[in-house]
C-alpha cells in the first residue's frame, strides 16, 4: 500500500518548529521595528531643526524670532515633510520648538530644538524614548 501525504506526527513537529522559530524571531523584530520608531523620532526633530535654518538663512535681513515652531515651518513651506510622531501616531508639529539665538562673538546662530508641552520642556533625546 501506497500512502501519500504526512502523518500526524510529522504536522506536529512542523508546527512545533514554526512556533519556536516564531517565538525566537518575534521579540528581535519588535526590537528592530522600535529602534526605528525611536530614530525617526529623533530625525523629525533634526528635520525641523534644519528647516529653522533654511528660514533664518533666508530672513536674515529680517526680523529673526527668538524661536519658531514645527508648525510655524510647517505653514511657510519651510518643513515638508511629516511631523507625525511614530511613537505616539500624534502630530507634535505644535509642540516642537526651535530657539534660535545669535552669537555676536562668532557672528553665527545657534539652533537648540526641543519638545515643549504644557510646562514640560524635553530634548530630543529625553523625549523620543
Amino acid at each position: 500500500m501506497n500512502n501519500k501525504g504526512f502523518t500526524l506526527v510529522e504536522l506536529l513537529v512542523s508546527v512545533a518548529l514554526l512556533a519556536i522559530i516564531s517565538l525566537i524571531i518575534t521579540p528581535t523584530i519588535m526590537g528592530v521595528i522600535k529602534d526605528n520608531k525611536i530614530e525617526s523620532c529623533k530625525k523629525l526633530f533634526s528635520s525641523t531643526e534644519e528647516a529653522a535654518k533654511v528660514y533664518v538663512s533666508e530672513n536674515r535681513y529680517g526680523t529673526i524670532p527668538g524661536s519658531i515652531k514645527a508648525s510655524e515651518l510647517k505653514n511657510k513651506g519651510y518643513l515638508t515633510n511629516s511631523t507625525i510622531n511614530q511613537l505616539t501616531k500624534t502630530d507634535i508639529s505644535s509642540n516642537i520648538t526651535v530657539t534660535i539665538t545669535f552669537n555676536t562673538t562668532t557672528k553665527k546662530f545657534k539652533y537648540e530644538t526641543k519638545y515643549v508641552s504644557g510646562g514640560t520642556t524635553k530634548k530630543p533625546e529625553e523625549y523620543c524614548q
